[in-house]
């Protein structure tokens, strides 16, 4: 994709964007597998007023926690396809609510960062489609933390 066509996300025709520091993207080993886990999370946000589906500031949070993703180093992800059996995804706006019939395809890899391409439905309301494209970087730490032990930093 081309620079102007990453780092949104669209929500049944609204268009939301996504800051890349504001993601969080990390891959952990657990000390009993030498295969990575994946934590990611993205703050869609829009400046539109009509959009109230927070009444704070029209955002809201997606997330992956504990994808067991299958490989042993960052860069096998490069042309990978995950549905939603690989995954469990979430949405939050005042709950937690699970994402369905979602597509992530990794696009490209680097040292650093990682562009990817997510779509399917959020449960915001009773279902909106989304799809986004966006790139983030990332980090690879040893063990498990969860977004809940992030917070208490």
């Amino acid at each position: 994709p081309a620079e102007g066509e990453i780092n949104y996300m669209n929500v049944e025709g609204v268009r939301y964007e996504i800051e890349p520091e504001d993601n969080t993207l990390e891959f952990f080993r657990y000390k009993d597998s030498p295969l990575l886990t994946m934590n990611l999370c993205i703050h869609p946000y829009t400046y539109h007023n009509h959009v109230e589906l927070d009444d704070e500031d029209n955002c809201f949070c997606m997330y992956i926690e504990c994808a067991r993703i299958g490989i042993r180093d960052v860069k096998e992800l490069k042309g990978k396809v995950f549905h939603h059996s690989d995954f469990e995804g979430y949405v939050y706006l005042y709950e937690h609510e699970p994402n369905r019939e979602e597509t992530m395809e990794i696009l490209d890899v680097t040292d650093s960062k990682i562009l990817i391409r997510w779509s399917g439905i959020c449960n915001l309301e009773g279902g909106y489609n989304f799809d986004s494209v966006f790139e983030t970087g990332y980090e690879i730490k040893d063990g498990y933390r969860s977004y809940s032990s992030l917070e208490n930093e």
